[in-house]
């Protein structure tokens, strides 16, 4: 269906997934853009389709949020905000990796690899999933560039499978 996912391409079976289950469409009719950086609104929207878009309820509480085709993803009552809580809460990503104690939810900013972690993993924990597994990530030469607040997460969604290194020393916990 789209150009730019190539038949055979590392990604493709993934892609194919997404569409099938309904997490995520393409960015139009033609491209899927696989190589394109996930942004936070991609990632709430992800959620949002997950649980079957729920009725969102509340005004929204972000200033930078007034409309688009997130804005349902990220209202206050949504789940998505369980897991994230936008840039007015810092301590959803963590020191230095959240950004301002300022209401906004930077919809179109990227999202690290570590961040999916810890979203994932609160996701994960809320839906009761088996929390047990943890990779040893000592193995890849930046693990120490993992945040503090990351590290359990990182080692759950990478036990589970859901972030693989880069390659085989290679983590990119900051990476997008």
């Amino acid at each position: 269906k789209f150009a730019d996912v190539q038949a055979g391409a590392w990604y493709e079976e993934a892609v194919n997934y997404v569409l099938s289950k309904g997490l995520m469409n393409g960015v139009s009719e033609s491209s899927f853009a696989p190589g394109e950086t996930l942004s936070r609104a991609m990632l709430a929207q992800i959620l949002y389709n997950n649980e079957g878009k729920p009725a969102a309820h509340g005004a929204g509480k972000f200033s930078d949020v007034s409309g688009g085709w997130y804005a349902d993803a990220t209202r206050e009552r949504n789940l998505y905000n369980q897991y994230v809580k936008g840039r007015a809460h810092c301590l959803a990503f963590g020191p230095g990796g959240g950004g301002n104690i300022d209401g906004t939810f930077n919809p179109n900013g990227a999202i690290t690899r570590e961040q999916i972690a810890v979203i994932l993993y609160r996701y994960a924990q809320q839906k009761g999933y088996d929390m047990t597994k943890k990779a040893d990530l000592s193995a890849f030469a930046d693990a120490a560039s993992i945040s503090d607040y990351a590290k359990e997460a990182m080692a759950w969604a990478n036990a589970s499978g859901l972030i693989n290194g880069m390659d085989e020393n290679t983590l990119a916990p900051v990476g997008n």
